[in-house]
């Protein structure tokens, strides 16, 4: 779709007819194949290596991992008995994202020069129209395909961990009430898990003390309290490493990085080096993991380099993480790889790659169920038409992310949409008046 970037800062300085034309060329040139599955890891990647972007909007039924066959895997007798987090529940054989495969998929649209219209692009995602709307007392779930925010790799059922929580929002004194006695519970829960793992070492038990290790670092995450959930991973690691399991340490390595990346957002103090911290774990992630763990990795190296302002190498490992999540046939993998790349094309003020992408992004979450994501898209579309200069098509696009953040009750989304709306439709409304003043001195 033209998201190659080969030279990001070179082509953010091209004139808008230039930077059309290398657009245009680069999307008709999509249909390239993908590259030979034999050929080593250790070759550049170039975007004529990856597979055809038709490809991801194809009904892919036969190779994707559904709800009951990955909770089939997950169930599958003859799992080794030390291994923590394998080998078939482990990152390396299969994860627990769940797929499904939607009925009515959209009919993939041909690439070229042109920009679809919002219409167009409206018709495109047409099996989002089902999509209800969220219930009021809802609990909030897990956004498989956000952005800008760090992908995990999910544990297997049989570690039993600790669910993540989703920061809650406080609306009334009630519920910084609730918020007070859910800590209460986390740090009585985690002192439970100490007297476990304090049991299970004097027993010679490790696979229960690295289990009860993990599931402490989870509930440090949901106390924000990094700096000890990274010890807690860093002893849930050497356990896996005295058990040779590599799924666990594939585990270990991907909450390590994303411990270090928050503690980095948390505090300003040492931020760079937690940062390079944060980059030195989730290499050594990708270095384990298969397609679908090497597409997670790439994603979470992606979004360090661009908060560290490395363009280039951010939209590098963009690509790479789409090239691996198409071999894996990860549906949600695909559309962050590809929403990144968007938000990679306008930091580089390259609009018509942006754009591209950002269609593709709306299109796939709006198949794969994901309104939150979706609204965003939207809204990142009218930021791209807003600076390209298409109004019309910017406040088409804002409405549209307005009504679906009013079905969904996202209240945060509304506002945004509204002060954009309210914004262009000023801004036109200036232009008018100015011609109209113009046009009485004229005569």
């Amino acid at each position: 779709i033209g998201v190659a970037f080969p030279s990001m800062r070179a082509r953010a300085s091209r004139s808008p007819k230039r930077a059309g034309k290398g657009t245009a060329n680069m999307l008709s040139g999509m249909t390239a194949a993908i590259a030979k599955q034999g050929a080593p890891e250790e070759t550049p990647l170039t975007f004529e290596s990856l597979a055809p972007f038709k490809k991801i909007l194809e009904t892919q039924s036969k190779g994707v991992s559904t709800r009951s066959s990955t909770k089939a895997a997950l169930e599958r007798p003859g799992r080794h008995a030390r291994n923590l987090a394998g080998p078939e529940g482990s990152m390396n054989s299969q994860s627990k994202i769940s797929l499904t495969s939607p009925k009515n998929i959209a009919k993939s649209f041909k690439f070229g020069g042109t920009q679809r219209s919002p219409k167009a692009t409206m018709k495109s995602f047409s099996a989002s129209l089902s999509l209800k709307p969220r219930p009021k007392n809802a609990k909030p779930c897990a956004n498989l395909a956000a952005l800008k925010k760090p992908y995990r790799v999910h544990p297997p059922e049989y570690l039993k961990s600790p669910d993540r929580i989703i920061e809650p929002e406080i609306k009334h004194v009630a519920d910084s009430n609730r918020i007070r006695e859910l800590e209460l519970n986390l740090r009585k829960k985690i002192a439970d898990y100490a007297r476990v793992a304090d049991a299970c070492r004097r027993e010679g038990r490790i696979t229960g003390e690295g289990h009860a290790n993990y599931c402490m670092g989870v509930l440090y995450d949901n106390l924000k309290e990094y700096d000890r959930s990274g010890m807690q991973y860093m002893k849930f690691l050497e356990i896996c490493g005295k058990m040779n399991d590599h799924g666990g340490a594939a585990l270990a390595f991907n909450c390590l990085g994303i411990a270090f990346y928050l503690m980095a957002l948390q505090e300003q103090k040492g931020r760079q080096e937690n940062l390079k911290k944060s980059l030195i774990y989730h290499k050594k992630h990708r270095d384990m993991g298969d397609a679908t763990g090497k597409s997670i990795a790439h994603t979470n190296l992606g979004i360090i380099f661009d908060l560290l302002g490395d363009l280039e190498k951010g939209s590098s490992n963009h690509e790479s993480a789409l090239h691996h999540a198409i071999r894996a046939g990860d549906r949600h993998l695909q559309a962050v790889a590809v929403g990144h790349l968007g938000l990679s094309g306008c930091a580089c003020k390259d609009y018509d790659t942006a754009r591209a992408c950002m269609e593709k992004y709306l299109e796939l979450t709006s198949q794969l169920g994901e309104i939150e994501a979706r609204e965003h898209a939207l809204l990142h579309l009218g930021y791209i038409a807003k600076q390209q200069g298409d109004g019309k098509s910017a406040v088409a696009y804002y409405h549209a992310g307005l009504d679906s953040a009013i079905a969904s009750q996202n209240s945060k989304n509304i506002s945004k949409a509204k002060v954009q709306i309210g914004i262009i439709m000023g801004n036109t409304l200036l232009e008018d008046q100015m011609e109209k003043i113009s046009a009485a001195f004229a005569r």
